[in-house]
């Protein structure tokens, strides 16, 4: 004789939905209910993350999330060609690889920007590893007997930034620059600034 029974449980002779008892359908249905999905855009070139029409670095971003998601997030974790969420709640994540508007804006231009750094070789190689993990379009580095040379854009509010961390060390700092061309556009000079820093 025919029996009907659920296909998780195994209860027998009960009303059905779906080959699922009430009670274990309930839980699927709640289960299903809960897989969020998340869409991100990743900046190739500065490392930055895009959610809801706004970019973050990846600490900012996983707070965001928590509050977004009244979730507790783990870990944000970037691999080739997708993105994971580390958390105890599945999430689907859709990962875009693009070039942000700021860095493509950046890119198309000649370098802002130089940094001389001279002195100590140790603590000026330090300071330029240092340069690099910033929010910088390094364009490039020249090493020489004197020092290194960066050639970098930059928006101004890194520039305090950086001018900030160099005068925090108490270097000898120089600051000057060159005008270079009239914006038409903005009916302004456009100039050149070189920090030259001693260690």
């Amino acid at each position: 004789m025919y029996k009907r029974f659920c296909v998780l449980c195994g209860k027998e002779d009960i009303k059905l939905v779906n080959g699922l008892c009430r009670e274990c359908y309930g839980k699927v249905a709640n289960t299903v209910k809960k897989k969020l999905k998340v869409r991100l855009k990743l900046c190739t070139i500065c490392g930055k993350l895009q959610y809801k029409n706004k970019w973050y670095c990846k600490d900012d971003l996983l707070l965001r999330l928590e509050r977004d998601l009244n979730l507790k997030i783990k870990d944000i974790i970037i691999r080739k060609k997708e993105a994971e969420i580390v958390s105890d709640t599945d999430i689907d994540v859709e990962l875009e690889k693009i070039v942000c508007t700021q860095c493509i804006r950046y890119l198309n231009k000649s370098y802002q920007y130089i940094i001389q750094i001279r002195g100590d070789p140790l603590k000026s190689k330090d300071l330029v590893s240092k340069l690099i993990k910033m929010d910088i379009i390094i364009k490039q580095i020249k090493e020489s007997k004197y020092g290194y040379d960066l050639y970098l854009c930059m928006n101004p509010k890194t520039f305090k930034r950086v001018l900030s961390i160099l005068k925090s060390k108490r270097y000898d700092i120089l600051i000057s620059r060159k005008l270079v061309t009239f914006d038409k556009q903005k009916g302004k000079n456009k100039y050149r600034v070189t920090i030259r820093v001693k260690i």
